[in-house]
Order: C-alpha cells, then structure tokens, then sequence
C-alpha cells in the first residue's frame, strides 16, 4: 500500500470503536480466570497442609494419654486425617537429655543424673492432591505434619 492510502485508512477507522469492548472483555476474563484458578489450588494447598497439620497434633494428643502406644497415635492421626487418604505416619515415643535425642529404653537417666524428657511424636506426611496441574505454580510436592507434646 502507498503511504498516502494508508493515512487515508487510519483516518478513517481511528474513531471507529466497534470491537474495544470485546477485545477488553477478553483480556479481563483471561486475567480473572487465571487468579481464580491460581487462588482455588493455593487454598486447596493451605486446606491440604492443615489437615496433615491437625492429623499430626491428634496422634500426638493421643500419645499425651497413651505413650507406650505409637500404633495407637497412628491410628488417631489417620482417623483425624480421614480413611480415604493416604499418608504416611511415624509415630512413637522419643526422650531427650539436655536437647540430644536418647533412647529412651537403654537411658534411665541423662548425664547430669536427672530424669530424659519423654515427648509423644508424631510425623505425618502425604503427596498434595492438585485439582489442576499447573506447571511452574512453586507448592510442594508433598505434606508434612510434625507435632510433639511433653510427656509429665
């Protein structure tokens, strides 16, 4: 095209609007729908965390009443956590002298001649379900739930 029949075509279509509104919208919902689904799998994420969170801090409170029993601070754990989903969970009884981890069946007493700390421990781990694969969105891969309770 000449330079002079294109001035022509741009004076003539510069006022013309039809279309803007359109070409917004599409913009717009493109920039909306993306937060949403962004913000639905974070809040997924967070839901996901807190209940392998809770799961733990329920299988450590059932060690609080039960410490000799880490089978039953698992089973507290996956109950809190639901039957249908599937973690991993290490439970059991662990005793410190002075911070430094002992065990607690070989050491009646620490060093200093006093008694270990006995603490209930739970650990609680599950793969995070995504309810949309998103490449790149920076969650974890997997879940951890750590929970620890002095025992008097």
């Amino acid at each position: 095209m000449k330079p002079q029949r294109i001035r022509t075509w741009l004076r003539r279509h510069r006022r013309d609007r039809r279309g803007v509104v359109a070409t917004e919208f599409a913009l717009s919902a493109f920039l909306l729908t993306t937060v949403m689904v962004v913000s639905i799998e974070l809040g997924n994420s967070m839901w996901q965390a807190m209940r392998v969170e809770h799961a733990a801090r329920a299988g450590a409170g059932y060690g609080l009443i039960m410490p000799t029993d880490p089978a039953g601070m698992a089973t507290a754990a996956q109950n809190a956590l639901g039957a249908s989903v599937t973690a991993t969970i290490n439970a059991g009884l662990v005793c410190r002298c002075a911070g430094a981890e002992v065990d607690c069946a070989t050491t009646p007493n620490c060093p200093d001649l006093s008694a270990p700390l006995r603490y209930a421990r739970v650990v609680v781990t599950r793969v995070r379900d995504s309810i949309l694969n998103i490449p790149g969105m920076p969650l974890p891969a997997t879940l951890t739930g750590d929970a620890e309770i002095r025992i008097q």
